[in-house]
C-alpha cells in the first residue's frame, strides 16, 4: 500500500543546555501482530543526523531501551522524547516508526525551539474597561548573536493564551480585546530592539496575564509576560428611585447585548444592601434588533434617613453595564386637618374670664381663713350663753387648768 501521511508536528521547547521532553504514541493500525522499529533523524542548520543516542551534537533523542518491539493489535507503544538544544537555533526531526511486515514508515515530525531565559520582568498594561489603550513596548533580545557584524535577523511572534480548560470565556475575551503586533520585524544590531504596540480594549473588568513569544527565522525564541488589568468601568447611568417608609417602589428598563447574539447574563449589587432589588437576577441578554430585556430596580426603604445609593452591575462573559442607583425618599409636610369645632378659645381666654380687680383692696385669704375657723369655734363652745357668761366661763375653765397642774 501507500507510505501513511505524517502527523503533525511535535513541538518541543527548551533553553540552552537544558532537557524537556514529550511523548510519542504508536498504536498497531493492524488486526495482526507486526513488528515494528524505531529511528530517529534529526536536522540543524542543514546538517542531518540520524540515530538518537545521547552525546554529540543531536538535539532530540529517545529514551527507548529496545528499538524493536512486537505489538499486538490495537497495542499503544509510548515512545519518549528528550529535547536538549546546544545553539540558539531551531531544529527538526522525525521519530520513524517502520513496519517490517509492511515496509511501511509511520513518521512523526519534531519540531524543536531554542528559548532565551524568560525576562523576569513583567509588562504591565492597565485599563479601566471600555476604554481603548496603546502602548508601544520595547523588547530587550537577551543574548542574541548575530552569525556576522554584517547579517540581519527577521523576527517574528506569537500570543499565547492560558491554558486552562475552565477559563474558555477569559481566553475568548483576550482574544477579542487584546491586539499586538511588531513594528518592525528585522534588526540589525544585536543589541537594538524590537517593539511592540500593544492595544488593549477590555469590554469588562480582568484581571489576567499571556505570553508575546518573538522567535527568531533562523532559530531561537524569547517569552515576555504581559500583566492585563482592566478596572472598573465608567457609570453608564444615574437611575432615581423615590419612595416613602415601609412602601416599595420600582423602575425598569430595557438593555440588549451589544455584540452579536443573545449571552447569558447576571444582575448584582456591589454594596450588600437590603434596601434595593433587582430582577432578574440572571438569564439571557436579548441580541441587538431584538425586544429588549426587561430589567427591574426596587427600593424598599423602612425609615426616613440620608439618601441611600448603590452600584448595579449587568455582566456577560464579554461586557459589563454599571449603573449608579439613587435612593430618596418624598418630602414630608405637616397634615392639614379641619376643625370640628364651631368656636375655638384665643389666647388671651384667661384674661378674659378672669373677674377684673382694678381698684378694689388686696385681700390676705390665709387670715381671712384663720379667723373663719376660730369664730366657728367660739359660737360652738357659747352653746347659746351671753357673753359676759362666756367670758366667765372661759376664765373657769382656765383656772380648772391651773388648779390640775401637778405640785412639786
Amino acid at each position: 500500500g501507500k507510505e501513511p501521511v505524517p502527523y503533525n508536528a511535535m513541538d518541543l521547547r527548551s533553553q540552552v543546555s537544558v532537557e524537556t521532553s514529550g511523548m510519542v504514541r504508536f498504536r498497531n493500525p493492524f488486526g495482526y501482530d507486526v513488528e515494528v522499529h524505531v529511528s530517529l533523524t534529526v536536522e540543524a542548520k542543514g546538517q542531518r543526523y540520524s540515530g538518537g543516542r545521547r552525546g554529540g551534537k543531536k538535539a532530540f533523542f529517545l529514551q527507548l531501551k529496545k528499538r524493536r518491539e512486537t505489538l499486538r493489535p490495537n497495542e499503544t507503544l509510548q515512545i519518549p522524547i528528550v529535547f536538549c538544544p546546544s545553539q540558539m537555533i531551531n531544529y527538526t526531526g522525525a521519530v520513524n516508526v517502520r513496519v517490517k511486515k509492511k515496509n511501511i514508515t509511520f513518521v512523526y515530525p519534531l519540531v524543536g525551539r531554542t528559548e532565551a531565559m524568560k525576562s523576569p520582568k513583567i509588562i504591565r498594561i492597565a485599563s479601566k474597561a471600555r476604554r481603548v489603550h496603546k502602548e508601544i513596548v520595547e523588547l530587550n533580545l537577551k543574548d542574541l548573536r548575530f552569525p556576522s557584524p554584517t547579517a540581519t535577523e527577521e523576527f517574528e511572534y506569537e500570543v499565547k493564551m492560558p491554558e486552562d480548560p475552565s477559563q474558555r470565556d477569559l481566553i475568548q475575551l483576550l482574544r477579542t480585546c487584546l491586539k499586538v503586533e511588531l513594528l518592525e520585524t528585522t534588526l540589525t544590531a544585536p543589541d537594538a530592539k524590537l517593539k511592540l504596540r500593544v492595544r488593549f480594549e477590555p469590554l469588562r473588568p480582568v484581571e489576567t496575564y499571556c505570553d508575546v513569544i518573538v522567535l527568531k527565522k533562523t532559530g531561537g525564541c524569547w517569552n515576555f509576560r504581559l500583566l492585563l488589568n482592566a478596572t472598573q468601568p465608567e457609570i453608564d447611568d444615574v437611575i432615581h428611585i423615590r419612595a416613602a417608609p415601609s412602601t416599595t417602589s420600582s423602575v425598569a428598563f430595557g438593555l440588549n447585548n451589544m455584540l452579536p447574539g443573545s449571552a447569558e447574563f447576571k444582575a448584582y449589587f456591589i454594596e450588600d444592601t437590603e434596601m434595593f432589588r433587582v430582577s432578574p437576577r440572571k438569564g439571557m441578554l436579548a441580541a441587538e434588533g431584538e425586544d429588549p430585556t426587561r430589567i427591574v430596580i426596587s427600593f424598599s426603604p423602612q425609615e426616613y434617613g440620608k439618601p441611600v445609593s448603590a452600584t448595579l452591575v449587568i455582566l456577560t462573559n464579554m461586557m459589563q453595564w454599571t449603573y449608579d442607583i439613587q435612593g430618596d425618599y418624598p418630602r414630608y409636610t405637616t397634615p392639614q386637618v379641619e376643625s370640628r369645632l364651631r368656636e375655638t378659645l384665643g389666647v388671651d381666654w384667661g384674661s378674659r374670664l378672669r373677674p377684673n380687680t382694678t381698684g378694689r383692696p388686696k385681700r390676705n385669704a390665709i387670715r381671712d381663713n384663720i379667723k373663719a375657723v376660730r369664730g366657728s369655734m367660739q359660737r360652738k363652745a357659747m352653746g347659746g350663753r351671753s357673753r359676759m357668761q362666756t367670758e366667765r366661763w372661759f376664765r373657769e375653765m382656765e383656772q380648772r387648768e391651773v388648779n390640775n397642774l401637778p405640785r412639786y
